[in-house]
């Protein structure tokens, strides 16, 4: 991902450098530091000399930005497991759900006119305006509609976000055209349809109100990308075993919620059938910005959890010492 302007960075986007315990540069938290937990978590196994009664995977994966197609080509390959961690920056918290999010794109229309005659002209861009207000008020009827307890931290755990709005180039008429694009975020119960459904509906009863766009109606279209979301149950023993090794290395209970973004959790989870949660060090709120950082006492913390974890869940016998031939 591109670091952006490289004066906006404290330090360096590629530097990796180390101060007051954090880690900067582009993709130290999302996901770099995962990658290292992983690759740590496995030698950690190794030079404790002991053998997993079950295989531990490492999946290095690509395009989770844009859709997921590393995570499904690995399924497509018939990589199968009892259960998986999803690494995201959680904050250390565990997360058996994430919401689900595609995009989309709403195009009105006016009728345009030339200044002389502006009074003969409907503008696009205002009769978008009653659209926007009407996904708004969609967007708070969904949070009190489909929050779940994981979610319930999160104002607006589900937003739709309008992220681009244009009208016609020409700035001297009356606007013909107005299209506006933006993210709807959705529940992880929920099915993308369902929620398609729910934004095309609002849209329509919007425009049904209005004299001009009941004989003109917007029309709403789904743009490529979208994530699904899902959730494992809390009472799956792959959740228990996971906050049962947070306890056992942190001292404290862990924070169990819902992850408020898409994530490759449900190729896994509501395609594959794998148990999985989210969890990870760093916070996701500094990823792809200037300055992402993860601090490194959270990339050990992650580990010292997951090997505690890989060791109950798998379950072990003392080996002949550590072997750097034996596989992980």
């Amino acid at each position: 991902m591109d670091p952006g302007p490289p004066e906006a960075w404290t330090h360096g986007p590629w530097s990796g450098a180390l101060v007051d315990g954090r880690l900067y540069g582009r993709g130290a938290v999302d996901d770099k530091a995962g990658l290292a937990v992983m690759l740590l978590v496995a030698r950690c196994v190794r030079e404790l000399g002991v053998s997993l009664g079950g295989d531990l995977i490492l999946e290095s994966v690509v395009d989770e930005e844009w859709g997921g197609g590393g995570t499904l080509a690995t399924l497509h390959r018939g990589y199968r497991a009892d259960a998986a961690v999803v690494f995201e920056p959680s904050d250390l918290d565990l997360c058996p759900a994430s919401r689900g999010g595609q995009a989309f794109r709403v195009t009105v229309r006016g009728k345009g006119a030339h200044p002389i005659h502006s009074y003969d002209g409907v503008s696009a861009l205002e009769k978008a305006v009653p659209i926007l207000a009407a996904l708004r008020q969609l967007e708070a009827d969904r949070q009190a509609r489909l929050r779940t307890p994981l979610f319930a931290r999160y104002p607006i755990f589900a937003p739709i976000v309008i992220g681009k709005i244009a009208a016609d180039r020409i700035p001297s008429k009356v606007p013909e055209t107005c299209v506006f694009e933006g993210l709807m975020g959705y529940a992880p119960a929920e099915t993308y349809q369902q929620a398609r459904a729910d934004l095309e509906g609002c849209v329509a009863r919007a425009a049904a109100n209005d004299p001009w766009l009941r004989v003109h109606p917007p029309a709403v279209e789904w743009l490529g990308l979208n994530k699904e979301g899902a959730e494992t149950p809390l009472a799956d023993p792959f959740v228990a075993t996971l906050q049962g090794a947070f306890g056992a290395t942190e001292g404290r209970p862990p924070v169990v919620a819902g992850f408020p973004a898409g994530c490759d959790l449900p190729y896994l989870r509501r395609h594959a059938g794998i148990p999985s949660l989210v969890f990870g060090p760093g916070n996701c709120t500094v990823a792809h910005g200037s300055n992402e950082y993860v601090p490194v006492e959270e990339v050990v913390a992650a580990c010292r959890v997951l090997v505690v974890a890989a060791l109950r869940w798998c379950g072990w016998r003392q080996g002949d010492g550590p072997s750097p031939n034996r596989p992980v």
